[in-house]
């Protein structure tokens, strides 16, 4: 007789979430499989995250969603021989459906800062073509171009310092947000910071 277990999930923490949203968002993640942390202490919500181990959860997280993109980028990293092997293939799909910039190095082991994961959060939400033409008619950078529409659909709610790590479950809490988020079109003039061009 063969008999299979699944593996316990322990949703009550020993260390208090933050909020309902917090737990929420994790038991999310494990049910969609962007974690297979089996605990909210596990997860290790409050730590900061790497490039590599950010672009499995960000691929999961638009696979999750049902998000759709795809770019027309060539890309090849040169640096992913450093990288932990198993997140390789997340690190190349994460670059062809534009979610990171096709360029020299991924850098792998370093740790996303906060403006990098809002970035990529808004390229999912958006597209790299409508973020990059959003930040032109505003005439600010991609990486303010992305805080402003993710504050103006609520995917970011805190302005938290662009160059600090981010945090597990902050980068959790903004793909948990779009499953129910009412995402408006960067493109539109109704759009927050929309800049018409004549």
């Amino acid at each position: 007789v063969v008999m299979s277990f699944a593996p316990a999930v322990n949703f009550v923490s020993s260390v208090k979430a933050d909020s309902a949203e917090d737990m929420a968002a994790y038991t999310w993640a494990f049910d969609e499989g962007l974690t297979t942390m089996t605990s909210f202490d596990a997860f290790m919500f409050e730590n900061a995250i790497n490039r590599e181990q950010a672009a499995r959860f960000l691929v999961k997280g638009a696979e999750a969603l049902g998000i759709e993109l795809s770019s027309d980028q060539t890309c090849d990293y040169k640096d992913l021989a450093s990288a932990d092997q198993s997140l390789v293939e997340f690190i190349n799909e994460g670059c062809e459906l534009g979610l990171f910039k096709a360029q020299a190095d991924f850098n792998p082991k370093q740790l996303m800062t906060r403006e990098q994961a809002e970035l990529v959060v808004a390229r999912m939400v958006y597209g790299m073509d409508e973020v990059n033409a959003y930040a032109e008619d505003a005439g600010i950078t991609e990486f303010a171009a992305a805080r402003e529409l993710l504050m103006a659909d609520e995917i970011v709610k805190v302005e938290i310092p662009a160059q600090a790590s981010v945090k597990r479950g902050h980068l959790l809490l903004m793909l948990y947000r779009l499953a129910d988020a009412d995402v408006v079109d960067p493109t539109t003039p109704t759009a927050p910071g929309y800049a018409e061009v004549s």
